[in-house]
């Protein structure tokens, strides 16, 4: 025989009491595998866990802009007080999208933006509303004329009135607007112009402020059908040319805190009414001894936030100058804005762009690092206990504490 006839004769040569094991070995092994299989439960289909109808405080909404891919935006639901299973789950929040939610309805909204052919095409804004349990759609509101506005994400593009009757959309095509959205009803009711005037604030019961370009304050009261009852103007405040305010915002009841590029403590006052702008406070009168205080000015994206005792956080860059308003901060000043003083100051592990504080016994302290992973902060030691990332591309620039 030729090399190839020996390789195939051998190829098939098998001793003939091999061949009578086979089967024998393949039902044993039938058997076992039968046998492990019939153990396992049969699982339900679909298998779906739920969340708490409310979520406990310590928990923090991280919304991921997703600056890489800005239609496939996203809301993360975060514990940061445990080391394992950190994210319970995420809702989609596409096109610069703008989040908000109600704790007393269990509800989820997410303003967003979709486009007829993906990133083109005609455009839709839609508010979506999840059930906090499920994180399913419970509904789907329209928002007419295609006008929400499209920006980084901010707490202040999206809001609701105290009374939790009306969510407030802010709208900027350049002209602004605020559209008021009954969640009773599910519909939008009506339409507020703000020309010159920028973002929403919660102001009384049910109402709500904002910034205009000529340095005062817009607010207005609503009736029960979303309709202005009264409209007030503050005088100018806000120094738009020499040290403008952040338009970032901490609450300590019925008092919004800003802060200015230059360190000032501007708070104000929006209890229903005409605003109250109080007395401002400067940072850096009160801590001119500190190694790191000369110098230092606010910075970064979400510069500002607060704790459940009242006391303002705020994201601190040491050495800038004009123009490092957005650079971002290497350590945290907490202020009392009943003494006026800063009380405290932390340092970071890197220079971060967003802070926020969540509650719970075991606070922590959250800042969103320059490499867009989530530092964890003990806040009582303030000392640097983990990362929370991984995400692939995010870009958590909104971080929302659970109240």
């Amino acid at each position: 025989m030729d090399g190839d006839s020996q390789l195939m004769s051998k190829s098939v040569v098998m001793p003939i009491h091999s061949l009578r094991r086979i089967p024998a070995f393949m039902a044993a092994a039938c058997a076992l595998m039968g046998a492990s299989l019939a153990q396992l439960p049969v699982e339900p289909l679909p298998n779906v866990e739920t969340l708490p109808e409310k979520y406990p405080s310590s928990w923090l909404f991280a919304q991921d802009l997703a600056f890489y891919a800005l239609a496939t935006g996203r809301v993360y639901i975060v514990d940061p007080t445990v080391k394992s299973s950190d994210v319970h789950g995420m809702v989609d929040a596409a096109a610069f999208a703008s989040f908000s939610y109600s704790q007393d309805r269990g509800e989820l909204y997410v303003a967003e933006t979709f486009y007829t052919r993906g990133l083109r095409g005609d455009r839709t804004d839609y508010l979506t509303i999840y059930d906090m349990a499920t994180l399913a759609i419970s509904a789907q509101v329209e928002l007419p004329g295609a006008k929400r506005s499209l920006s980084v994400t901010q707490k202040a593009a999206l809001q609701l009135t105290r009374d939790g009757a009306f969510l407030l959309v802010y709208n900027f095509t350049p002209a602004a607007s605020v559209s008021i959205l009954d969640l009773n009803s599910r519909k939008v009711v009506n339409e507020i112009p703000i020309p010159g005037c920028s973002l929403v604030y919660p102001h009384g019961e049910k109402g709500f402020a904002s910034f205009c370009a000529d340095g005062s304050m817009i607010a207005f009261d609503l009736d029960e059908n979303g309709k202005p009852l009264n409209e007030y103007r503050t005088v100018k405040f806000n120094d738009i040319d020499a040290d403008p305010l952040f338009m970032k915002f901490a609450t300590d009841d019925d008092v919004a805190y800003f802060v200015s590029y230059k360190g000032f403590v501007q708070p104000v006052r929006l209890a229903g009414g005409e605003p109250e702008v109080l007395e401002r406070m400067y940072l850096g009168g009160a801590v001119r001894q500190s190694s790191y205080g000369a110098g230092a000015r606010p910075s970064g994206w979400q510069v500002i936030t607060q704790d459940r005792s009242g006391k303002i956080y705020i994201l601190m860059r040491p050495g800038a100058g004009d123009g490092d308003h957005k650079s971002g901060g290497s350590y945290v000043w907490v202020f009392d804005p009943n003494s006026g003083r800063v009380v405290r100051e932390i340092e970071l592990a890197g220079n971060s762009i967003s802070i926020e504080v969540t509650g719970g016994r075991n606070s922590k302290l959250v800042a969103t690092n320059e490499g867009m992973f989530l530092d964890i902060y003990d806040l009582k030691s303030g000392q640097h206990e983990r990362i929370i990332g991984g995400w692939g591309p995010a870009s958590p620039f909104a971080l929302h504490a659970v109240q």
